[in-house]
């Protein structure tokens, strides 16, 4: 232990990134690379076989033409490893085995290999292997220890076949359980792997069968156990034993071509919901770009940018560590593309937008089901499923009994140059995640109300500015803008009787402004108040400018303004809004948009945006959908209108999807169930241009009119998550504790601007039985519309 302390003090005075992450470095990725080990690691009896050397090449070539190489650390040196280290996960005879090909002939070594499945080894291939292990170890010890803040190991031989017994499927040792082992000591306490290797690996799983400490999460091609490995454990009645019971998790793949759309549809329904329920200290992915499009041994169609998406939206569960392991990946060129994308992603840049994803697979759908059906009694998060007619249309499935073949992985008489290569990219990606907050100076002072007696107040503004004030992000003050052209978008959304009462309170005398007051009720309105609300319109539209200008370096914008708007209607003012800001920007945005361009709001505030419903009915829904999280209590709730939830088919043209809540007071747990069961799926399925965040903070816990008890790291999670689907600008609405609303502007804006994502440090709680109503009445009435929503 001394020995390897003090090699740990001089690895870390030549690793600068150990210091950098110390000071803050939200996105300093670490690449460990076993490039000069690797060379060594090749198959002698067929010098074409595709897990080779030339794997590492491909992707370090690619990472140098998109100038990666120098933005990442690279570490080339490793703590070197001992027996013991490997035996953590490996029997003495699985270790002793791998060491003896060092001081063996080929022809002794071969002959090894060849009483094991799809192993090849020469003299240099235990050390090829034990540096990758080292180079997992390590990185997942930076990692846990918080001294980096996430890696992406690019080593060979990869590591998930070998279970604790045996090496299989090229790999020798198994390095993502290596990885974790290491992680535990350094006091991870929860480890969740995720395996997206085309091929099952039944040696991760079979290594952590029995813990509950590491959750193994696997997507893999299995065809009915027709698809190598051929195994009964593959297949969704695998779910662990002992108190590891539930926390193994299979989706088998039961036919080829399985793409972008299948995988997300996985993520949502299954992947991310297990996974914020687990809340893991770390993730670690094992990486095989096997199950992209065009590989030869895969046969799926996930794309790159689509494997990019998963890696987004796994960093923000948990606490937000993330480690990246190469596994399988047999097109080079496009195996070289997915781990680049990856990168990118990890080093905070916006993934580049799916284009159409297709359907989701029937058999897709099945799997889901019924690796569900095995695992209700094992997940509270999945309690959403647990009807009784669910339970007789999903029966816990049998396991289908089979011999698997006695074959090696089919690896003969592929050629590099005949495989599917990768689209140029025209300049999407690139965009690091970066925001601008937008706010209109001191003009809103002039609205407040006479007796300061009103939750909608000056110090809303002033304590958020105050907040925003201590972090690294660009402020920009809207003080003059060009009037007509702010009016003609607010008269293109209200009626121009609507805006004239409006302005003309600006001369009315006080007595006027009291009985006007009166008569809208919960508006107070002074002489300052159209200044105010116009001003609040030309700084959203600011802040959509910022975004969506053509040079804009932007990928959001965060227009923090007062009054909010989303109560008021096309003829209407109500609940302290006097202009649809958010309405008015949808309109606007799709003026700059193509004619088939599509704007998606996400209204999070606690109450019905019923304004914005009313001023886009105009607008085919086809164009533009809006989407509300709020609290109804059976439409008692403020603005006091019973919803039925789910889209609205008595006016087809006006889309909107309501997912009201009722009864038990909602939290992190609720709004978290519904990131995942509608608001993911529903983005992805209406596949927009760009995105509105109706951005309420009275959800958030000790809001005077709220009530709800949301932390806001819930709220930076969502909008972290819709930051992978197109650019965002949000607009601040309600939120009336100034703790509180301050805390949630800062977290969302923190997050926007490229902040690593995360939970924080609690796990979820258990989603409510009246949000789980609530959420299965809302999915009925979807899903046929949505293509990854599920039933």
């Amino acid at each position: 232990a001394p020995v390897r302390y003090r090699m740990y003090l001089e690895m870390k005075s030549m690793f600068p990134c150990t210091l950098a992450a110390e000071e803050g470095v939200r996105y300093a990725v670490t690449v460990g690379v076993n490039e000069e080990q690797s060379r060594g690691h090749r198959n002698t009896v067929n010098e074409d076989h595709p897990e080779s050397h030339a794997r590492i090449e491909a992707i370090w070539k690619r990472m140098e033409e998109e100038g990666l190489v120098e933005r990442l650390q690279i570490v080339r040196k490793f703590l070197s490893i001992d027996e013991s280290e490997l035996r953590a996960t490996h029997s003495m005879e699985h270790v002793e085995g791998v060491s003896s090909t060092a001081g063996n002939t080929q022809t002794e070594i071969n002959e090894w290999a060849n009483g094991m499945d799809s192993v090849f080894a020469t003299p240099l291939s235990s050390a090829a292997a034990r540096s990758a292990v080292a180079c997992s170890r390590q990185l997942a010890e930076w990692i846990a220890a918080g001294k980096i803040p996430s890696a992406f190991a690019l080593i060979r031989p990869p590591g998930h076949h070998a279970d604790g017994e045996n090496p299989c499927g090229f790999c020798l040792y198994n390095n993502a359980a290596q990885a974790a082992d290491a992680a535990r000591i350094e006091g991870a306490q929860r480890i969740l792997i995720v395996d997206l290797d085309v091929h099952h690996g039944q040696g991760t799983q079979r290594i952590f069968y029995e813990d509950d400490d590491v959750l193994y999460f696997s997507i893999h091609r299995h065809e009915y156990g027709g698809f190598w490995p051929n195994l009964v454990e593959s297949g969704s009645m695998a779910i662990g034993e002992e108190k590891g019971r539930g926390y193994t998790v299979n989706v088998p793949l039961q036919e080829t071509g399985c793409g972008d759309a299948d995988y997300l549809f996985i993520l949502s329904s299954l992947l991310l919901p297990i996974a914020r329920d687990f809340h893991p200290d770390l993730v670690i992915v094992s990486a095989g770009f096997d199950s992209l499009i065009g590989d030869p041994l895969g046969r799926m169609e996930l794309t790159p940018v689509g494997y990019s998406h998963l890696i987004h939206h796994l960093n923000a569960v948990g606490e937000g560590k993330m480690m990246v392991i190469l596994e399988g990946g047999y097109n080079h060129s496009m195996s070289a593309e997915g781990a680049v994308q990856c990168m990118r992603v990890m080093t905070g840049e916006q993934p580049e937008r799916l284009r159409e994803m297709g359907e989701v697979k029937e058999s897709t759908r099945e799997s889901v089901l019924n690796t569900i059906s095995v695992l209700l009694p094992h997940w509270q998060c999945l309690q959403q499923y647990a009807t009784e007619e669910f339970r007789k249309k999903y029966p816990t499935p049998s396991a289908i009994r089979f011999e698997p073949p006695e074959r090696d992985i089919p690896t003969a008489n592929i050629e590099q140059e005949k495989f599917m290569r990768p689209e140029k990219r025209e300049g999407v990606m690139g965009r690091v995640l970066r925001t601008v907050v937008v706010h209109g100076g001191r003009s809103h002072e002039e609205h407040d109300h006479p007796e300061g007696n009103s939750f909608e107040k000056k110090e809303r503004i002033e304590m958020c500015i105050h907040r925003l004030s201590t972090l690294d992000v660009e402020m920009k003050e809207v003080a003059e803008w060009e009037e007509k052209k702010i009016i003609d978008w607010v008269e293109k959304t209200h009626s121009r009787d609507h805006v004239e009462r409006l302005r003309s309170t600006k001369e009315m005398n006080d007595s006027d402004l009291f009985l006007l007051s009166r008569e809208w009720g919960d508006s107070f309105v002074t002489r300052g108040t159209w200044r105010a609300a116009v001003t609040a319109v030309a700084t959203t539209i600011e802040a959509v400018d910022s975004v969506f200008s053509p040079s804009s370096p932007f990928t959001s914008a965060f227009s923090l303004v007062r009054p909010p708007g989303h109560h008021s209607g096309r003829d209407t003012t109500s609940g302290f809004c006097f202009l649809n800001n958010v309405a008015i920007a949808a309109k606007y945005l799709l003026s700059l948009l193509p004619p088939s361009g599509r704007v998606l709001i996400v209204d999070w505030d606690i109450h019905l945006g019923d304004g914005t419903i009313d001023c886009l009915r105009d607008i085919p829904s086809s164009r533009c959908l809006y989407f509300s999280l709020h609290r109804s209590d059976e439409g008692t709730f403020f603005p006091v209108k019973k919803e039925e939830g789910g889209v609205d088919h008595e006016e087809s043209e006006d889309g909107h999807v309501l997912l009201p809540l009722s009864g038990s007071i909602m939290g992190d747990a609720e709004y978290l169930a519904a990131i995942d069961r509608i608001v993911l799926p529903l983005a992805y399925s209406f596949a927009p241009d760009a995105i509105l965040v109706s951005a309420g903070f009275d959800c958030l816990g000790c809001d005077p009119l709220g009530g709800y008890s949301v932390s806001p790291s819930t709220l930076s999670s969502m909008v972290s998550h819709l930051q992978a689907i197109a650019p965002l600008v949000a607009v601040m609405e309600g939120g009336y504790n100034l703790d509180s609303l301050a805390a949630g502007v800062e977290a969302v804006v923190k997050t926007m601007g490229g902040g690593r994502g995360g939970e924080g440090g609690r796990k979820r709680g258990r989603i409510c039985p009246d949000a789980i109503h609530s959420l299965r009445i809302t999915v009925d009435r979807c899903k046929e519309k949505f293509n990854l929503i599920q039933g």
